[in-house]
């Protein structure tokens, strides 16, 4: 009975720990990288608020468009009154009454002529959100951008830590190859020593690259705007370490391209001419406006109570409200003129605050411009050198492995002492990192040439 339940008991823990394995391999979340990008896209606090700026701006220009059209404002009104009223048209009559009356009016108007207002708020709102949109746009963009660079490193801190983990290993079997060979007297205890020195720091870097990694995996949550209490995985990406076609070459017709393309400083262009607009509009107030009402009153009552100068006249029948309303109406149209000789200098100060934003526009899409320049130079320039360190590290990296190689044979043979295989070993692994860096810079940068000529 006893070996039976112990029999029992090893098989429940056993599917009890595959149960939790399974579990927690089903918890992890694997992300791409274009997975990554489309999270980012839908989750970034400035891509919302770009969204929320263009429904804003949408909002503004449906309120623009309206000031074309004509208002309509029906009011109504139930009242009821009662007691003595002197009346003295003619002579001093006393009244005492008791009635309701109901009334109602429908009114209209329309603008005919506001020196251009409603137009030049149109033409504002009009650009205002063509701005939002590209604004909107950029920041898309530069989501893209921030993505790319973040999910990058991340894929270079597990190419680093793959490297320190080859490094840790081999310094352990070498570690315990050299402690064999000193008890049987072939190698010194000095070299034992220095590569359980040597061991220690490499299991420093491989504890310090892992720490690397998961920092920068929660700062790219932290841009995906995910939960960091769940676990997530990256997948690798295909870097692209291909060189740029020849037009890349020609840094003047990168730079007008990238003018031509630049959402940003599409939406600066646009807050600048809608600024001239807004100066048109203030000006407006400096001329008459014209408009047009229309509308209809209709007024209906009846008497509960009704003695003047004492005596009763209440009529005995009294017409329903419905036939008053229908038949008690009257209508008015108007042609309204007004023209404000002074405002106590409320339009020249609004224009004047309009002309200094419209200069200030002016110096942003200025600023734009000169940014884009030098933004297409950095970027070239980057570009170049990180095709550089991608040869460089390359013959580098194939060096640093035919000297290790080397180093080790002669080693193994004695011709060569331990400090110059560390030192070999060390300038391998430091090769490799900077092949692996330099290959993901290259692919980097031109995700950054792309970004600055607007695609």
């Amino acid at each position: 009975m006893n070996l039976f339940t112990s029999i029992r008991t090893s098989i429940f823990c056993s599917l009890l720990l595959f149960s939790l394995i399974t579990q927690a391999q089903d918890s992890v979340r694997t992300l791409s990288f274009d997975e990554s990008i489309q999270i980012a896209l839908s989750n970034s606090t400035n891509v919302l608020k770009g969204m929320n700026a263009v429904d804003l701006t949408g909002a503004q220009l449906l309120a623009a468009h309206g000031q074309f059209l004509p208002d309509a404002i029906v009011n109504g009104a139930y009242t009821y009154t009662g007691g003595n009223n002197l009346l003295t048209v003619t002579a001093p009559t006393l009244v005492n009454s008791q009635r309701s009356n109901i009334n109602y009016q429908i009114v209209s108007s329309i603008n005919i002529y506001n020196g251009y207002s409603n137009r030049s708020a149109l033409k504002a709102a009009l650009l205002a959100k063509e701005g939002a949109e590209f604004s909107l746009t950029r920041a898309q963009q530069q989501i893209k951008l921030d993505i790319t660079q973040a999910y990058l490193q991340v894929v270079l801190d597990k190419e680093i830590l793959d490297f320190a983990q080859q490094n840790y290993q081999t310094s352990q079997k070498r570690e315990n190859q050299l402690d064999e060979l000193v008890a049987v007297g072939r190698r010194p205890k000095s070299d034992l020593y220095q590569q359980q020195a040597q061991t220690s720091l490499d299991q420093q870097f491989l504890t310090n690259s892992i720490n690397k990694l998961n920092i920068d995996k929660i700062l790219l949550l932290q841009r995906l705007r995910l939960d960091p209490e769940k676990v997530y995985e990256f997948d690798s990406v295909a870097i692209d370490e291909s060189p740029l076609g020849s037009e890349f070459t020609d840094e003047e017709a990168l730079i007008e391209r990238a003018k031509d393309q630049r959402a940003d400083l599409k939406s600066s262009q646009r807050s600048q001419d809608a600024a001239l607009w807004y100066i048109k509009r203030n000006k407006s107030g400096y001329l008459p406006r014209i408009s047009a009402v229309a509308g209809a009153y209709g007024v209906a009552a009846q008497f509960t109570k009704l003695y003047i100068s004492g005596n009763n006249v209440l009529p005995q029948d009294q017409r329903s409200f419905g036939s008053q309303l229908s038949d008690q109406v009257y209508g008015i149209m108007a042609i309204n003129v007004g023209w404000n000789i002074f405002d106590k200098y409320v339009t020249k100060s609004n224009v004047a605050q309009a002309k200094v934003n419209a200069a200030n526009a002016r110096i942003d899409y200025e600023n734009m411009n000169l940014q884009i320049v030098s933004e297409i130079r950095q970027a070239l320039g980057n570009y170049n050198t990180a095709v550089q360190q991608t040869e460089t590290s390359q013959k580098g990296l194939i060096a640093a492995e035919k000297a290790f190689e080397t180093i080790s044979g002669r080693y193994s043979v004695g011709s060569a002492n331990f400090i110059e295989l560390a030192n070999a070993q060390n300038n391998l692994l430091l090769a490799k990192q900077n092949r692996a860096q330099a290959g993901i810079s290259l692919f980097l940068q031109k995700k950054v040439i792309d970004f600055y000529l607007g695609n």
